[in-house]
Order: C-alpha cells, then sequence, then structure tokens
C-alpha cells in the first residue's frame, strides 16, 4: 500500500497537460502511426533519426500504446526515453506503464543496459529519464539502488531538475538511516540554482513532523514563503498534521483558517487530523464543535475520525457515549479495522468489562479482522490490573500461537504485574524466555524486574542484571532501548 501512494504521488509531478494541437484525431490514423512506430523500432538502427519526422503526428496515447505493444523491453525503454525528451508526450500512464515493466524480471538491469547504449551513441538522456527509475526502486523498496541511482546521473552528464530532486528526497525521507543525506542533497539542490517547489518544502517538512523536529520544519517554512512561495493544499495538510501530533492543535486549527481564507479546500485528512488532535488533549466539546462546523462544509465523517472520536470519549471515561457513537457509525455501514477495535477494547477494559473486550479479541476473526499485539496487549494488561494473571498468561500463550507474538511491551506488562504480586520467580521465566526468542529485553523491562528483584530482597540478582542492562549490549543499542520509555506501562 506504501510503494502505491508513493507511486501516486511521484506520478502527479508529470501530469501536465498537452497543449499542442493533434493534427490527427481519427482512431484509424493513431493506429496507422503506432504501426508505422513499431516498424522503425523493429528495422531501424539507431531508431531516434527515424522518429524525429513522426514528432508532429505523436499523442501521448500513442506513446502509451507502442510501450504497452513492445515485447522487446530494451526497445521499449528506448523509445520512452526518446519520446519523454518532449514534454507534450510525456503522460502519467507511460509513465507507470515503465515502473511496472522496470518493476519485473531483470527489468532494470535492461533499462541501465538501454541508458548505456545510448552514451555510447552520444544520445543525452535528461532527467525524467531517471525520476522513473528511481520511482521503480522505490516502490521495490530497493532504496540504497534508487540512492546510487541518483548519484550515476552525472556519469551520463544528466543534471537533475526539481522533479528529480523531489522523487529522490522522498525516497530518503522514508528511511531513518537517510534522513541527514536527504537535507545533504536539498543543499545541493541549492547550491546547483535548482529552485524548490511546494512538493520539494512538504517533503521535508513532513519528515521533519514525523522526527518530532517542529521548530526546524515551522523554519523550514518560513524559507518558502520567504522565497515567494505560497503553500498548497498538501503542505497545509502536512504542517496541520504535523502540528496535532505535537499536541499543538490550536495552532493548527488557526493554519485550518489560514488555508481556507487563502482559497484552498481542506480534505479528508486534514480535518480528520484536528479532530484528533484534539480528541488527544481530551477536548472534547471543542471536537464535536468542530465536527459539526466541518459537516456544514461538507465533510463526512469515516472511520478514521470516528476512531479518534471514540478513543477520545473512552480517554474522558464518557463510556455510554463512546458506544453510542459506535452503534451510530455501525448503522452506517461503516466497519471497523484493527486500530478501531484496539481503541474498543482498551476503551471496554477500562470500563471493567473484561468479559466483553474478551468477546470482542476472540469475535475478531469471524469479522475478516485479526488482533494485532495491540489489541492483544489492551487486554492483558486489563486483566494483570484486576489480578487475573493466569488469565494474562494464557493469551499471552494464545497470542504466541498467531501471527502477533508478544512484544517487548507485553512482556514487561506481565513482569511489572507479576512483581507486584510477589512472584518474581515467574517474571524471571518471562524474561529469560524473552531472550530465548533473541530479543532484547527494553529498559522499561530491565528496570519491573529489577524493581521486583529489590522488593524481594534478592539484591545480588538484581545487581547482576543491573549490570548486564547497562554493560552486557553495545552502546548504541542501549541508547536505542532507552528511548522506548515506559509505553507498555502509561
Amino acid at each position: 500500500m506504501k510503494s502505491q501512494m508513493f507511486l501516486r504521488s511521484v506520478i502527479q509531478f508529470y501530469s501536465k497537460p498537452s497543449w499542442m494541437p493533434r493534427p490527427y484525431s481519427s482512431g484509424n490514423t493513431e493506429f496507422n502511426i503506432s504501426g508505422e512506430v513499431i516498424s522503425i523500432l523493429a528495422k531501424k538502427k539507431p531508431i531516434e533519426p527515424a522518429l524525429e519526422p513522426l514528432v508532429p503526428f505523436l499523442s501521448q496515447k500513442i506513446i502509451t500504446s507502442v510501450i504497452k505493444d513492445q515485447v522487446n523491453r530494451r526497445l521499449g525503454f528506448r523509445f520512452f526515453i526518446w519520446a519523454s525528451r518532449r514534454e507534450r508526450l510525456r503522460s502519467r500512464e507511460s509513465f507507470g506503464l515503465v515502473i511496472d515493466m522496470l518493476s519485473e524480471d531483470n527489468g532494470c538491469d535492461l533499462y541501465w543496459q538501454t541508458l548505456e547504449e545510448l552514451k555510447s551513441g552520444g544520445i543525452s538522456v535528461d532527467s525524467y529519464c531517471f525520476c522513473v527509475l528511481l520511482s521503480a526502486y522505490a516502490k521495490m523498496g530497493m532504496r540504497e539502488k534508487a540512492i546510487e541511482s541518483f548519484g550515476r546521473m552525472k556519469e551520463f552528464d544528466c543534471r537533475p531538475d526539481v522533479f528529480t530532486y523531489n522523487v529522490i528526497l522522498q525516497v530518503m525521507m522514508r528511511e531513518e538511516i537517510f534522513f541527514m543525506l536527504a537535507f545533504a542533497v536539498y543543499n545541493e539542490m541549492l547550491k546547483c540554482n535548482c529552485a524548490p517547489n511546494q512538493y520539494t518544502f512538504s517533503i521535508l517538512m513532513d519528515g521533519l513532523y514525523k522526527k518530532g523536529r517542529v521548530g526546524d520544519a515551522q523554519k523550514l517554512f518560513d524559507d518558502m514563503t520567504s522565497r515567494g512561495i505560497s503553500p498548497n493544499s498538501v503542505t497545509y495538510t502536512i504542517l496541520i498534521s504535523g502540528l496535532c501530533q505535537r499536541g499543538n492543535a490550536e495552532d493548527a486549527l488557526k493554519l485550518f483558517h489560514e488555508m481556507k481564507s487563502g482559497g484552498h479546500t481542506p480534505d479528508s485528512v486534514a480535518h480528520n487530523a484536528l479532530l484528533d488532535g484534539f480528541c488527544k488533549l481530551g477536548r472534547m466539546v471543542e471536537a464535536f464543535e468542530l465536527l459539526r462546523l466541518f459537516e456544514k462544509d461538507g465533510f463526512v465523517l469515516g472511520l478514521r475520525g470516528y476512531s479518534s472520536l471514540i478513543d477520545g470519549l473512552f480517554k474522558a471515561r464518557r463510556y455510554n457515549e463512546a458506544f453510542e457513537l459506535y452503534a451510530v457509525m455501525l448503522k452506517k455501514n461503516i466497519k471497523p479495522d484493527a486500530v478501531l477495535y484496539s481503541v474498543l477494547i482498551k476503551g471496554i477494559s477500562k470500563a471493567g468489562k473484561i468479559e466483553d473486550a474478551l468477546k470482542l479479541l476472540s469475535s475478531m476473526p469471524s469479522e475478516g479482522v485479526y488482533p494485532d499485539t495491540y489489541c492483544y496487549n489492551a487486554v492483558i494488561k486489563a486483566l494483570c490490573e484486576q489480578g487475573l494473571l493466569e488469565e494474562a498468561r494464557s493469551l499471552r500463550l494464545e497470542m504466541s500461537e498467531t501471527e502477533s507474538f508478544p512484544d517487548a511491551f507485553t512482556d514487561t506488562i506481565l513482569i511489572c504485574s507479576m512483581c507486584r504480586n510477589g512472584l518474581v520467580r515467574n517474571a524471571e521465566e518471562i524474561f529469560k524466555e524473552i531472550e530465548k526468542r533473541g530479543c532484547s529485553p527494553s529498559v522499561a523491562t530491565f528496570n519491573a524486574l529489577i524493581d521486583g528483584l529489590c522488593k524481594s530482597g534478592e539484591l545480588k540478582e538484581a545487581r547482576l542484571l543491573l549490570h548486564k542492562m547497562e554493560v552486557g549490549r553495545p552502546a548504541s543499542l542501549f541508547l536505542r532501548l532507552s528511548h522506548s520509555g515506559n509505553k507498555s506501562i502509561d
């Protein structure tokens, strides 16, 4: 799904209207031109000089048709590279088609062979030809290859344009290890006098917000506006979502109004981000007031919005209202997903209705939704809080037999509860199971067991465990574990 979303966002950069008049529009003429192109591809070497006289008669439709019908993929790639030099012949369809061809067996190797062949023949290529290659690598999850290919553009005397930079920046911002490299590429872009556009800033700001670097994202926004670039709907939505995720819903709402007054129509992502932002802050009155205003503008509450509101009501201990809203949602034939089930199970458990939570958990597969780790952890935590440790362990065992394996949070919940109830030996057994699975216990898990050992007077074992936590692992790993915090016991 993520790769498809990435592909759609890349292709939209190249959706340009055909501004040239088409000399012929009849189906028969297009068929004849397509046939002539296919004949040239089969008989002429090199193909480029022979194709030039046909340029006035070509259309985006003919380009796509020829590529689709070409059995020899290398010839198809070469024709695409030749045709894409002319902006009026570029289209979403041909761009997406070539990405599919590259994704097939040895497709990228054949494309590189085509590029090398063109270089040997003294035929230049432009950055658009590399954009399609970078996009294909990204679609296949081969981000290192995409970055390597971007670096090789200079071998072909090909200078990246703003669209190419946007594609590679989007690739880099999706991987933690390439995050800083993305900003080095952005600085290179500026040094090369390649002016960034709205998409460039949107990509970078989105990455910064997701990393929690709100100040840097806002500086980048200021930089964008100082360059005379007005934010578009995508930019505004990213800013609104980022501010809401960081608990700054009020500023997000101001931006929302600014967005509307600037003539931009907010989409469901912006509406849902604001609803979620106010719900997370526990400001349910304002959340429902916003919903009423949004609905006046034509917004239709969907699964994402219902999930945020139901979660907010549960957190505010307004259980009856949460159940009522869920019933309204079901009447509208909106089916819950794993996220909403997790919200429901957690809310029902907090309301003290453990049996109902267990029933809901067991009913999920029959509804076509399978419980994830979050669903199981919510019930296990509730069972532990009520002292039902055997039931909690049984559920953990059931969880191990599904695709939702116990994680560090599951084990920390159980170890904390067992230590609180004086079952330190049982807690140690679970701790050993974690290590047998080849997993590294989190700092919170270590802390829970160390605390339990100390309270039971087993100070020697506690000191050994502390030493193991601090010394018995690489420092870098220890730092990473330290960031895990106590999410499982919040």
